[in-house]
């Protein structure tokens, strides 16, 4: 499957992925990083170190465009802790237009020792509302080896369509095989481990008095240690030949029970916790991310029940029984 099937993928930029030897979408995703960056923290602009990686917010205070030997356009940003320039020598008039004192900025860069102070050169940059949370930069973020005019941001949004694509044939490959295997389809799943969006709300509710979540986006959020008890019963009753699992191979779609929006999960975690933190809802457009999310993720499970006689409980439930969980 080649590159150009893609969203956006057009001639030039199916060049620069040629000149990384990326040509089909399996190329795409055997294109591995070769570090992580760990953006797990915001630090404040006071506790910067030269030599370090970092992602901060703060406010514009300053705008310049520096004619020297080379033209860049330098920025100010700064905190209550203190402030840190940003340069960058590829820049449009869009940008320009943007970059004005006043917006709120998150960045994630290397930290440098320039002539005026500590400074970032060509941070990833996001421009944020005034109140605006980051659930969305929690995590470890891949870097790829890339080429001049792919930057990793738009190399992360393709690595991510690559994959929603090859996931796709390869179920399509395996029901046409004809093996005798059980493709479960599931969404939204969160755990007691790992980076999820239930860990995550937490200790945002432990660190900020309000947080803004999405609330145009409906799904089932799934536990997955059901998951993981749901497919063991299949098996073992499988195994011990009370389940013919050839007769019932196929594709399934197993999750929780109900439906619920990202914003009502998060209100849902938070009231079980018995934290304190102001939620606000806000639509899809207010939150860009690198690859577009479907408004309705809902899955039908009839199938799944029908079939293995299993009834799958209400996502509130499951939410209750892992926060047990996760206190014990």
């Amino acid at each position: 499957m080649p590159v150009q099937l893609l969203r956006g993928v057009g001639p030039r930029l199916a060049e620069r992925l040629t000149s990384l030897g990326l040509y089909t979408l399996e190329d795409l995703l055997f294109h591995l990083p070769f570090r992580y960056q760990d953006r797990s923290r915001l630090l404040p602009l006071g506790a910067l170190q030269p030599g370090t990686e970092a992602a901060v917010v703060g406010e514009l205070v300053q705008a310049e465009l520096i004619q020297r030997q080379r033209r860049f356009l330098l920025l100010r940003l700064a905190d209550p802790d203190g402030g840190l320039n940003l340069r960058f020598f590829h820049f449009n008039q869009g940008q320009r237009a943007q970059l004005q004192p006043g917006v709120r900025l998150y960045c994630y860069g290397e930290v440098r020792q320039g002539h005026g102070g500590l400074e970032m050169i060509h941070p990833e940059y996001r421009c944020l509302e005034a109140d605006e949370s980051l659930p969305g930069a929690e995590h470890l973020v891949p870097v790829y080896p890339t080429t001049e005019g792919l930057g990793q941001f738009q190399l992360r949004a393709l690595v991510e369509q690559a994959l929603a694509h090859l996931e796709l044939a390869g179920e399509r490959a395996l029901l046409e095989s004809g093996a005798t295997a059980l493709i479960m389809r599931t969404a939204w799943v969160y755990g007691v481990r790992g980076s999820n969006f239930l860990l995550t709300m937490q200790r945002l509710f432990r660190e900020r008095p309000e947080l803004r979540v999405v609330d145009d986006q409906i799904g089932t959020p799934t536990w997955s240690r059901m998951l993981a008890e749901v497919t063991a019963q299949i098996l073992y009753r499988g195994f011990r030949g009370d389940i013919d699992l050839d007769a019932v191979k196929g594709l399934y779609h197993v999750t929780s029970g109900g439906a619920t929006s990202w914003f009502g999960f998060a209100e849902a975690i938070r009231d079980a916790s018995c934290l304190e933190c102001r939620v606000l809802p806000i639509p899809t457009s207010e939150y860009p991310a690198p690859a577009p999310r479907p408004a309705y993720s809902v899955l039908d499970t009839h199938l799944f029940s029908r079939t293995f006689g299993l009834v799958l409980p209400d996502w509130r439930q499951s939410l209750a029984m892992c926060l047990a969980d996760l206190q014990r």
